[in-house]
């Protein structure tokens, strides 16, 4: 009897870590073979050997000629790091706290220029208005992300910084659709319109806050 002995496809390259719901991609060069893998629940692959991670564990991941010689390689799929929580509005110079109940990662910003972020902490600060993305990295490289938006202050109230008992003075602030509030109405009250009305001697913080919660602040004196 005759015995045909067949050449095994060309060994397997690329990147044999995906993380789950992301892709890498092997590469055999040897012509006319198909992908298969030994594992759907854990890692899908495509007749161009892009793989897909579903969910963590190992896989074996295989490239089959026609004549069925086949090499395989083992895939790992990590799992994501779990759901970014925490206050993703910020105003500029403020800041606010991100986390992840997955420990041991390191945090990132798109754009530290428009919103600064702690690598261990994840404290994010704001700084110019706009949108960043922050993203939190296991040491498998697996990450999540999530959009901030940092929110512009107010701009800088204007008007005369005393004003007598009984008498009024009027502020102003150029940024529209905030409200005026007084630290102590007693000592010196505030309308809607930005009129003061001085109470008793002393002085007080006025703030006006914008929708966002950003605010502009300046003292008083009766």
């Amino acid at each position: 009897a005759v015995v045909t002995v067949n050449a095994l496809p060309m060994p397997i390259s690329g990147t044999v870590l995906a993380c789950k719901d992301q892709t890498t991609t092997l590469y055999d060069f040897t012509p006319g073979g198909g992908w298969t893998t030994g594992n759907s629940t854990i890692a899908d692959v495509s007749s161009t050997g892009v793989v897909t991670g579903n969910g963590a564990g190992l896989v074996q991941i295989s490239y089959v000629l026609g004549t069925g010689c086949q090499v395989s390689q083992i895939v790992t799929v990590n799992a994501l790091p779990s759901p970014i929580s925490g206050i993703t509005q910020v105003c500029s110079g403020s800041a606010t706290s991100l986390s992840d109940a997955d420990g041991g990662g390191t945090w990132s910003s798109s754009s530290s220029t428009t919103a600064s972020v702690n690598s261990s902490t994840g404290v994010v600060t704001g700084g110019n208005a706009g949108n960043a993305t922050i993203t939190y990295t296991l040491p498998t490289g697996c990450q999540q992300t999530v959009g901030v938006v940092v929110n512009p202050l107010p701009s800088t109230i204007s008007g005369p910084s005393s004003v007598c008992e009984g008498q009024t003075i009027t502020w102003t602030n150029s940024s529209a659709g905030g409200i005026w509030i007084s630290e102590n109405p007693s000592t010196a009250s505030i309308d809607g319109s930005g009129v003061i009305t001085g109470g008793a001697a002393g002085s007080t913080n006025i703030t006006y806050t914008l929708p966002t919660g950003c605010m502009a602040m300046s003292m008083v004196s009766v």
